[in-house]
């Protein structure tokens, strides 16, 4: 909801929020064969949500059909309570999400809030979307943006502050490392790939495939 919040804040910035009934962490880019149904609801903070009984990449598919007139320039998935990085990436549902878009032709960014502490700091991760959306917002208006997905992973920070945004590569194995460790007051710099760039407290960006690894 503090995503939708800051989004709406923008100027010119129309936001429509669909989303899953319920929790459906982990399920991937799953659909529900058939007929979807939903019902309308409210956010936290009374903005409109569409309720989506299915998956998450249901609820793009819904949305796009069913809730927006026209194609938006952007879908935004999560802010997902939970990193989604390297090996993980194919069973996220925040990224499934943004691959039905893609696979819409619409350009998608896949944005999680690290529980490296709990509670998880969202308002780190709300600032990073909002300032990812803003330098790339001419060129999604424009219709010039890469047809996409974008993964944005965000540190909690038990101590010190999220050191900064690096644009890595997704991890291809964990190499020992520990998935849910992020130390924001580390001084080590350039990291190889996602899980590095949260071991050493960075939000960390990158390209992914548009589909899983299984196809």
């Amino acid at each position: 909801d503090a995503v939708v919040e800051a989004l709406s804040a923008l100027p010119d910035t129309n936001v429509v929020v669909v989303a899953p009934a319920e929790n459906q962490s982990g399920t991937g880019g799953n659909t529900t064969p058939g007929a979807l149904t939903a019902t309308e609801e409210e956010t936290l903070s009374g903005h409109p949500v569409t309720a989506v009984q299915g998956f998450p990449a249901d609820s793009v598919n819904y949305g796009l059909e069913n809730v927006v007139e026209e194609p938006p320039d952007l879908v935004v998935t999560g802010l997902n309570e939970g990193q989604n990085m390297g090996p993980v990436i194919d069973a996220s549902g925040t990224v499934g999400a943004a691959r039905a878009a893609v696979a819409a032709g619409i350009p998608a960014l896949a944005s999680s809030q690290g529980i490296d502490q709990e509670p998880p700091e969202f308002e780190a991760g709300v600032e990073q979307v909002v300032a990812w959306v803003e330098e790339h917002r001419d060129a999604l208006v424009a219709g010039e943006a890469d047809v996409v997905v974008t993964n944005l992973n965000i540190p909690s920070c038990a101590e010190g502050e999220v050191r900064g945004l690096v644009e890595v590569p997704a991890a291809t194995d964990m190499g020992g490392r520990d998935y849910n460790a992020a130390d924001c007051t580390s001084t080590e710099e350039d990291p190889p790939d996602d899980v590095g760039a949260f071991n050493v407290g960075f939000a960390s960006i990158g390209v992914i495939p548009s589909e899983p690894a299984d196809g």
